[in-house]
């Protein structure tokens, strides 16, 4: 008979725990560091798990919010509110209603601003990737007709050659087929600036679309 499966341990507690308050909310995220397109690593995250989004007895939403830095510079900016507003005299006449007018105004066009700012921001991303994609299609399209076309042109003997003809016609295919695949891949590491790093060799070397004294030349 089949072995029963081991028993599952029971849950640990997740809410109303202190200690695990006091962790903050980073203790809920899986966070990863991975490099991004022009290699610039970036910190990702993963996962999360809302139930853990507590932070010193509230919960937290995961958002920019989060970000401790974001909780300084504002704190910073109050204080510094505070205090022009405890050194300056107050000013309770015209001149106040005047300034008060002077940052709504600024305000009202601030959001006009930031909405076109972050909508262009938008607007370029997605053309970007949009054109990035149609590249990358592109290049993965043309090596695949080129791959088709060699393997047309290219073709094997007879059955009455000789061993040695046919195995001579197999390898040439073979690197005809890598020579296409290696310019494909260095096609995009040129575009991630990593064409000729080291990075760049162990990731060939590991794939076997180039050897070693072909890399020796081809960086030489």
């Amino acid at each position: 008979s089949a072995a029963a499966p081991p028993p599952r341990a029971a849950p640990k507690k997740q809410l109303g725990c202190f200690w695990f308050s006091c962790k903050g909310p980073r203790s809920a995220l899986t966070l990863a560091s991975k490099a991004g397109f022009y290699g610039t690593p970036l910190l990702r995250v993963l996962s999360y798990s809302p139930a853990h989004m507590w932070h010193i007895f509230a919960p937290t939403e995961l958002s920019v919010f989060n970000y401790k830095v974001l909780w300084i510079q504002s704190g910073f900016c109050v204080l510094l509110a505070i205090m022009v507003d405890v050194i300056t005299p107050p000013d309770l006449g015209e001149a106040q209603e005047d300034r008060q007018a002077v940052v709504l105004l600024a305000a009202d066009s601030l959001k006009g601003l930031v909405a076109f700012i972050v909508g262009g921001f938008v607007t370029n991303v997605v053309a970007t990737w949009k054109q990035r994609r149609t590249n990358y299609a592109s290049l993965i399209g043309t090596s695949r007709n080129l791959l088709i076309q060699i393997s047309s042109i290219v073709a094997l003997t007879t059955a009455d050659a000789a061993a040695e003809e046919q195995a001579v016609v197999r390898e040439m295919r073979a690197t005809l087929g890598r020579y296409v695949l290696l310019a494909c891949e260095i096609a995009i590491l040129k575009a991630r600036g990593e064409m000729d790093s080291a990075a760049a060799r162990v990731h060939l070397l590991k794939e076997r679309l180039v050897l070693p004294e072909e890399w020796e030349r081809m960086v030489q």
